[in-house]
């Protein structure tokens, strides 16, 4: 659960599903102590942390006037940025919407910038909700197996 914990800011590693899966497998060899509602829940939030993640994201951007250029540069170049360390991501998506505003859009610099500035912060975004969903479902599995 503590990778999972990491993975809000590694995109590499799944975050909220991967704290589902530890507490399936929990639940599996520890049934007495987990509740079936518990996971259901646990489901529900991954998917919403999933779903979290692309609104923020594409928010991000077209709030700060991306095209779809901008939202597929940021994805391709959040990708590329997973091979440069923790840095890598939110500047790949940065550096990776504003060139492809600029070359294949067409504008400014400026706008170009903006647009990427626009896409790092909505990741960062969604790595900090999806990072504080994740700490919320650990504080959780912990209450449900030794408290209630």
């Amino acid at each position: 659960m503590l990778l999972a914990l990491a993975g809000a800011f590694v995109p590499a590693i799944a975050d909220a599903p991967l704290i589902f899966l530890a507490a399936v497998v929990h639940k599996v060899f520890l049934p007495a102590y987990l509740s079936i509602w518990t996971l259901v829940a646990f489901a529900v939030c991954a998917c919403a942390a999933l779903t979290f993640d692309a609104a923020c994201s594409i928010y991000g951007a077209r709030r700060f006037g991306a095209t779809a250029w901008g939202i597929f540069g940021g994805g391709a170049g959040a990708l590329i940025g997973l091979f440069f360390g923790p840095f890598g991501v939110p500047l790949g998506a940065m550096i990776g919407a504003a060139l492809s505003e600029w070359v294949f859009r067409r504008r400014s610099i400026g706008e170009s910038l903006r647009a990427g500035f626009g896409a790092g912060l909505g990741f960062l975004a969604s790595s900090v909700g999806r990072f504080l969903l994740c700490l919320a479902m650990i504080v959780w599995f912990f209450l449900d197996c030794f408290v209630f």
